[in-house]
């Protein structure tokens, strides 16, 4: 089974097609340099790219992560429509994360047009579309018919996240700074937007 395997130096990551975590972390710790392993995931229906730097605004693998972005948002969908159907709400949720490949799909367009102000605009829409069905299906459960393995729901949306946070170091898109929890409350902050410069 081939993986990808995404390493990440503060603002820099390097995708490695093929190349398992261990063979990864071991090529940059050459360097003395401290790592993290963001993700080795099977690359069933993703084309994985060759070694290569994503620098902090380079808009140097739109197109690759968009083609991603696509396929993840394809996977989050059959996961909703055969798995949670009876989740309250879910003709809404499951249009707006169909949402999210029609996006995906006008980000790798606007790529093959060379129109970055469109990659940065969509990006921006992608994130905020993104956190919004996250919100909205924090507490669902799978169908009594869900097999276990393969990650599930979390686990797909946990792999678009890592995948929308590449893309939005690669077109220049910087964490939002969001407040902390006032002293005594007892849920955890939201996760901090992205926003453009």
């Amino acid at each position: 089974m081939k993986t990808f395997t995404t390493v990440c130096l503060l603002s820099t990551c390097v995708f490695l097609g093929g190349v398992d975590s261990v063979e990864a972390q071991n090529r940059l710790s050459r360097n003395s340099r401290r790592i993290i392993i963001t993700e080795s995931a099977p690359a069933r229906g993703i084309r994985t790219v060759a070694p290569g730097v994503v620098r902090y605004g380079g808009f140097s693998h739109i197109d690759d992560l968009a083609v991603e972005m696509e396929q993840r948002a394809r996977d989050i969908l059959w996961e909703m429509h055969f798995h949670y159907r009876q989740n309250r709400d879910f003709a809404t949720t499951y249009a707006e994360a169909y949402n999210m490949l029609l996006q995906a799909k006008a980000l790798h367009q606007a790529e093959h047009r060379g129109d970055r102000a469109a990659i940065s605009r969509v990006v921006g829409e992608l994130d905020e579309l993104f956190h919004h069905v996250e919100d909205d299906i924090r507490n669902w459960r799978p169908s009594h018919h869900h097999r276990a393995g393969q990650n599930g729901l979390s686990g797909k949306m946990e792999a678009m996240e890592l995948t929308l946070h590449h893309l939005m170091e690669d077109v220049g898109a910087a964490a939002a700074t969001a407040e902390p929890p006032a002293p005594g409350r007892g849920s955890n902050p939201p996760v901090p937007r992205f926003r453009l410069p």
